[in-house]
């Protein structure tokens, strides 16, 4: 939790927009939210002061506006059909910019809201984002969150954030064999 994800996917969207669109589908932040992030980055400003109004929109609508990076976010997602929503907005880009985004989906436990069994609802998703990657011709960067054990475990997380050790986050994360890419199921 908080260990900069969405902060990490932010940074690449930007670097890989100069060479091709990306589309950002953020399941966790809400579109407002990742769009003042991006204005925040191009404006050298803090983004909660954004989220604040501290920063006149009119100002980072005008900041972004050369951005090749579509967003969408978490209260814009088609929950009952996600991957449907990520083909339309993918042939929208393709449209208009002659290429295929690059696709970051962040992050992929979020897409399985509701379901009983979430490993498979993660592999269903995986197979599709697979699928979408080949038939469109598309790199999909899926992020997933894997040290599960912590989340909701608030002295876990306290007591990793006490130690002040930048690196004790990593003992929350799942042994390199628990995800495998294509691992029918398992993760990609």
């Amino acid at each position: 939790p908080s260990a900069g994800k969405s902060a990490f996917v932010g940074t690449l969207a930007m670097k890989l927009q100069l060479t091709l669109p990306v589309l950002l589908y953020s399941t966790e932040l809400p579109r407002e939210e990742v769009f003042v992030r991006f204005a925040a980055h191009v404006m050298g400003f803090p983004w909660r002061e954004g989220l604040k109004g501290k920063v006149s929109r009119e100002d980072m609508v005008a900041a972004v506006k050369g951005l090749r990076i579509k967003i969408i976010g978490s209260d814009n997602i088609d929950r009952a059909n996600p991957l449907g929503q990520l083909s339309h907005a993918i042939e929208e880009i393709k449209a208009t910019f002659g290429v295929a985004p690059v696709v970051i989906v962040d992050y992929v436990q979020m897409l399985t809201r509701g379901s009983d069994d979430v490993r498979s609802a993660v592999g269903e998703i995986t197979m599709g984002l697979r699928i979408i990657s080949q038939v469109y011709d598309c790199v999909v960067l899926a992020v997933f969150s894997t040290g599960r054990a912590f989340y909701g475990d608030s002295a876990k997380v306290l007591t990793l954030r006490e130690g002040n050790d930048p690196t004790a986050y990593l003992a929350a994360a799942k042994r390199a064999g628990a995800l495998r890419p294509g691992g029918g199921g398992r993760g990609a």
